[in-house]
C-alpha cells in the first residue's frame, strides 16, 4: 500500500480546481459578491508564489485546526489518513464476518473549516463540502480502487469564529507483503 501516493493524489485532486480554490480563498463582501464571478482573477493562473501561497494557507496536509485566526478570512481543508485495517468478509463456512489480509481498508479524513461570517452570507461550508465530494467521490488513486463516502459529519470542537465539517473517505488496496 503506497500512503504517500494516496496523500499525492487527493493533493492534486483539491489543489487543481479553480472552483474549490475560489471558494475556500475569496471571501465575500455582500450576497451579490459570488467569489465565481468570471471578472475576479483566476488563482490557478497566478504566478507560482502568489498561487503556492494561497494553496498553503488554505490546505493542509495534516489535523491543523488551532493555527486558525479570524483575521484570516479564508476557509482551510486539512487532510489526512485515518484508521486502516483489513477488509472485512462473510465467511459462510465459519457464518461470521473475518478479515481478509489481502485487502486493506484506509480512511481518508478532510475537515473544512469556514469563518462563521463569510458562512453566514453565502452557506460558503455548504459550498465547499458539495465541491470537495465531487472532486473526490469515487475517483481512483493508482493501486487504490474508488474512493467513497464513508460518512460526514459537523465538528463541534471548532476554533472561535469558525463552524466546520468533516468528511471521511475509504479506499480499498492489496495488501502487499514483503519489501518492494
Amino acid at each position: 500500500m503506497n500512503l504517500v501516493d494516496l496523500m499525492k493524489g487527493v493533493f492534486v485532486q483539491l489543489t487543481t480546481d479553480e472552483t474549490l480554490l475560489r471558494l475556500l480563498y475569496c471571501a465575500p463582501e455582500n450576497q451579490l459578491d459570488n467569489p465565481l464571478d468570471k471578472s475576479k482573477e483566476n488563482i490557478l493562473d497566478m504566478d507560482i508564489e502568489a498561487k503556492s501561497e494561497i494553496i498553503d494557507n488554505v490546505m493542509y496536509p495534516m489535523d491543523k485546526k488551532f493555527k486558525l485566526d479570524l483575521k484570516s478570512r479564508f476557509s482551510r481543508i486539512n487532510y489526512y489518513l485515518n484508521e486502516r485495517r483489513p477488509d472485512r468478509v462473510y465467511s459462510s463456512g465459519a457464518r461470521k464476518l473475518i478479515n481478509n489480509p489481502m485487502v486493506s481498508r484506509q480512511e481518508v479524513v478532510v475537515d473544512i473549516y469556514t469563518n462563521i461570517e463569510i458562512d453566514r452570507i453565502d452557506f460558503r461550508l455548504y459550498q465547499i463540502i458539495e465541491r470537495v465530494n465531487k472532486l473526490l467521490d469515487n475517483k481512483n488513486y493508482k493501486q487504490f480502487t474508488g474512493m467513497k463516502l464513508d460518512g460526514g459529519y459537523t465538528i463541534m470542537q471548532t476554533p472561535d469564529g469558525f463552524i466546520g465539517y468533516r468528511l471521511v473517505y475509504y479506499v480499498m488496496s492489496p495488501q502487499l507483503s514483503g519489501c518492494d
